[in-house]
């Protein structure tokens, strides 16, 4: 299971390029049966189940979203996978509204 994050040029083109108005940033969540964390960080030994981590990751985000021009709109577990295969199964969901694609740029 692997993470996906946007490239610069890829950001880059979503200010230049996207809409005008706000967007929507849709994270779709799988979670590791551990968390991953390098050795050398606090959370290594704590053994942590994927989800866990998250949650604590997502607590510092949601206060972090205002600062960037952005609010969490709707989070929760999917319950049915209409387009996609069974590996898709069971994925935590949330969705940001973010005012205008220029504050995307101080999303890191």
């Amino acid at each position: 299971m692997g993470t996906v994050r946007p490239r610069p040029d890829q950001i880059q083109a979503l200010m230049e390029k996207g809409p005008v108005g706000p967007i929507v940033m849709v994270n779709l969540l799988k979670f590791r049966e551990t968390a991953a964390y390098e050795a050398d960080k606090p959370e290594a030994s704590q053994n942590l189940t994927g989800r866990q981590a998250y949650k604590r990751y997502s607590a510092e985000v949601v206060k972090y979203l205002g600062e960037v021009g952005a609010s969490l709109v709707w989070r929760g577990n999917q319950s049915v996978v209409v387009i996609g295969n069974d590996d898709q199964q069971g994925m935590r969901c949330s969705a940001c509204a973010i005012r205008h694609a220029k504050h995307f740029s101080r999303w890191r």
